[in-house]
């Protein structure tokens, strides 16, 4: 192995790459300019809050779905929606919306 290629595979102490090295070294810079870690900073942010947004739509507006099918099972009633109503429910309703908020322009902050 090529003594610099062995600098590069081992941190400071010698030892092999930890969690938070690897984590590290996984961004691939295009360029030298640190304008461009800022940017990938912010579109991960930016993804991270659409992951969000579209999360708590879902949960949210699901959440009568969930409250009325527990609450039937726990009376002992029979289950108010089969699987198929209730996947063409979620299709029909939450589908595009969701997928606005997936795809939102990022909020800069």
């Amino acid at each position: 192995m090529h003594p610099r290629s062995k600098r590069l595979t081992s941190n400071r102490h010698g030892d092999h790459w930890n969690g938070r090295d690897k984590e590290a070294a996984a961004m691939t810079l295009t360029d030298d300019n640190f304008a461009s870690i800022v940017a990938a900073v912010e579109e991960g942010r930016g993804v991270f809050g659409n992951i969000k947004k579209y999360l708590m739509y879902l949960l949210s507006s699901n959440i009568g779905e969930i409250v009325l099918m527990m609450g039937a099972s726990l009376l002992g009633l029979p289950l108010p929606l089969s699987a198929v109503q209730i996947l063409y429910v979620n299709l029909a309703t939450d589908g595009l919306p969701a997928l606005a908020l997936a795809v939102d322009p990022f909020e800069r902050t």
